[in-house]
Formats: structure tokens, C-alpha cells, sequence
């Protein structure tokens, strides 16, 4: 079975398909990668925001001595609002 190939079709599927990578890679980018880091022990885990220094804590109930911070479950940076539908 022979099968043709059409030159124009191939050659501007694969620019469609470049084109599509390329934009996907020019997206806005940020400096967010590795802000947070989380320590997790028995009984204790430490959230802690590297570019500000800010600490929280979330203690489990066998360490009644520890408090666990009320704003833990918080999100820890702004959560975009989506684009208003015009």
C-alpha cells in the first residue's frame, strides 16, 4: 500500500504544532518555584514562606502544649480572580 503525502499539509500541521509549544512557553513567569517549604514531624508541621520569613504551624492533638496557627488552612498568596465575561 502506498500512502502519499501532501507537503503543504505536513509542513503546516508541524507549524501549527510549534507554534502551539512556543506559545504555551511564553506564558508570564514567576518567581514562586520553591517559596514554600514544609517540615512535617510526628506530632507538628511548619509551613514556612522562604521570601518573607513567616512561619505557620499546625500541632496534632497529642501535643496539647503547641498551638497550631489560625490562619494554617489559609491560602498563602492572593488567588487570582478569573477574567470578568464581557
Amino acid at each position: 500500500m502506498k500512502t502519499q503525502l501532501n507537503f503543504k499539509s505536513v509542513f503546516c500541521g508541524l507549524l501549527i504544532g510549534v507554534l502551539a509549544t512556543l506559545a504555551i512557553g511564553a506564558g508570564v513567569a514567576t518567581n514562586e518555584t520553591g517559596r514554600f517549604q514544609a517540615v512535617i514531624g510526628s506530632n507538628i508541621g511548619l509551613l514556612v514562606d522562604t521570601q518573607t520569613g513567616k512561619v505557620w504551624t499546625k500541632c496534632w492533638p497529642t501535643t496539647a502544649e503547641l498551638k497550631t496557627d489560625a490562619d494554617f488552612s489559609e491560602p498563602k498568596l492572593p488567588v487570582p480572580k478569573p477574567a470578568e465575561a464581557k
